[in-house]
């Protein structure tokens, strides 16, 4: 740590000097432009127009399975590795499902291939990612499978593997959420995403339960077809797809009056579930679970927002 002079400047600036060896780091000059950023009690000094390189990162996985490599993959993805090798003898029997675990992660590329090697390249680009809209594709998707599943539940229909694809592409999106959020604990690369640190941690838990309710929705159709078209659980599952746009609505507006009263429908459907579990034979009970559980994720969503208002809240008093 070094410490440096505050010098006054006509009447109402200050100057510090510069560290040397910084300016030679980034090839400044005389005359040349910084940005500086006031973040909580410190000041961050960038120059401007400064792009983030990438420190050359590696992970080497040895294959055991293919069950394993998924979550090995998944980690080395979300950990921003730049490089990830996978290395075994049994590659070559593999390789079909390898490819298909490697589509699944976005800007993630098969670079070289032998019979024991295979080399992964992750070619990123932060400049044209906005989580935001990402966001709202998840929003969309999920929307999407929830009609879908309506049309299995009132009528006759399969739409079972076009619900399945719809909530890999959210798996897929959801884990890109993740990694470009994890880029943000570089400053550099969280200033390009144009993120606070509050933001960070609220757009993460909110993909997090998106997710999960999307996952309920999925499941949801696989016990439809063993089912009567009994109309409580139909009225049930379109009550909660109603709160579920309602939340996502206070989400993209910002509007905590809509949380308060997405939230405030969670124990009308927990009562609604309960009586109809009360009604009905045994064989309903799994689809009422899963649509408590989508009335707790969509609660869950709610939170998010509440906890990120009540930090801005503190934020501003504190000023």
């Amino acid at each position: 740590m070094t410490y440096r002079k505050i010098i006054g400047f006509g009447g109402s600036s200050f100057v510090v000097s510069l560290p040397k060896e910084w300016i030679n780091k980034y090839g400044l000059k005389k005359g040349d432009v910084v940005n500086i950023e006031e973040e909580s009690d410190m000041l961050r000094i960038l120059p401007k127009d400064f792009k983030t390189k990438k420190n050359e990162s590696f992970i080497t996985i040895k294959f055991q399975n293919i069950n394993t490599l998924k979550s090995q993959l998944i980690y080395s993805y979300l950990g921003n590795y730049n490089t990830i090798n996978i290395v075994g003898d049994s590659l070559i029997n593999n390789l079909s499902q390898i490819r298909e675990t490697v589509q699944g992660l976005v800007a993630l590329e098969i670079i070289q291939q032998t019979s024991d090697k295979i080399i992964l390249k992750d070619f990123l680009n932060i400049y044209d990612i906005n989580v935001y809209d990402i966001i709202r594709r998840i929003d969309r998707i999920i929307l999407s499978m929830a009609e879908e599943s309506l049309i299995m539940l009132k009528v006759e229909g399969d739409y079972l593997e076009s619900i399945e694809q719809k909530e890999i592409d959210i798996n897929r999106l959801s884990n890109l959420v993740f990694k470009v959020l994890k880029r943000c604990f570089n400053p550099v690369d969280k200033k390009i995403l144009g993120l606070t640190l509050d933001e960070v941690f609220y757009y993460w838990e909110l993909v997090l339960f998106m997710e999960k309710f999307a996952d309920q929705v999925k499941r949801l159709p696989r016990h439809f077809k063993t089912l009567n078209k009994d109309q409580s659980i139909i009225e049930i599952y379109n009550e909660l797809i109603d709160n579920y746009k309602l939340m996502m609505k206070a989400h993209f507006t910002k509007d905590i009056e809509l949380v308060t009263e997405s939230i405030s429908k969670k124990p009308i459907m927990f009562k609604k579930c309960d009586e109809a579990a009360d009604r009905l034979s045994k064989i309903y009970i799994p689809t009422l679970e899963k649509l408590r559980l989508m009335n707790t994720h969509i609660g869950d969503m709610g939170k998010v927002l509440l906890k990120l208002n009540y930090q801005a809240g503190v934020e501003s008093t504190n000023k």
